[in-house]
């Protein structure tokens, strides 16, 4: 749960079936569309414009947090989730992936929190990540070890973040419902 630090954050989406593909998906908004986002539209977590003039972030440490629950068509099915810096599907921008995890139930729960830290002069999001997925539990890892360290970004209004899920078996019932998707100020 966000406390008093969160900047910006998304809870209780509905869920959103990814269906038989066996695809990388990035996920949606699956809620009714607001003035940010519309039905549909790639699922992103950006701070506020007001948040990003002062340079609150800008040589501090924040968390982005993904929740919720997955649904699969069966028990044993594999599913990957990951967290990206950007708002595509690219292997340079992976932040936080909880590997394939085999699911031991139809119903399961996942959190992914990726601890960053960015600042201005460097332009470079570094940090560490760590998942929970059913009963797996990525220890804590350095974002270096995706194999990424992510440079370039020069701008707080650059910090942008999607995730995504891959089904090892595909089924018309798979499904993930995003409890909660946050940025808050650590």
């Amino acid at each position: 749960m966000a406390n008093t630090n969160t900047s910006v954050a998304y809870y209780n989406l509905a869920p959103q079936t990814v269906g038989s593909s066996t695809s990388e998906t990035l996920l949606q908004w699956t809620n009714a569309s607001t003035p940010a986002l519309a039905n549909g539209a790639t699922l992103t977590l950006a701070l506020d414009p007001s948040l990003t003039t002062g340079g609150e972030f800008d040589g501090r440490p924040f968390r982005v947090r993904l929740c919720g629950k997955l649904l699969a068509g069966s028990t044993g099915y594999a599913c990957t989730l990951k967290l990206y810096y950007g708002t595509a599907i690219s292997a340079a921008n992976v932040i936080n992936t909880s590997g394939a995890v085999t699911l031991t139930g139809a119903k399961s729960n996942f959190c992914l929190e990726s601890e960053l830290l960015w600042d201005s002069a460097s332009g470079i999001i570094d940090g560490s990540y760590q998942a929970s997925v059913d009963s797996t539990f990525v220890v804590p890892a350095k974002i270096t070890a995706t194999g990424n360290q992510i440079t370039g970004v020069t701008s707080q209004n650059s910090l942008v973040f999607t995730p995504s899920v891959t089904w090892g078996t595909g089924s018309t019932v798979n499904a993930v419902t995003v409890t909660e998707f946050s940025i808050e100020r650590i």
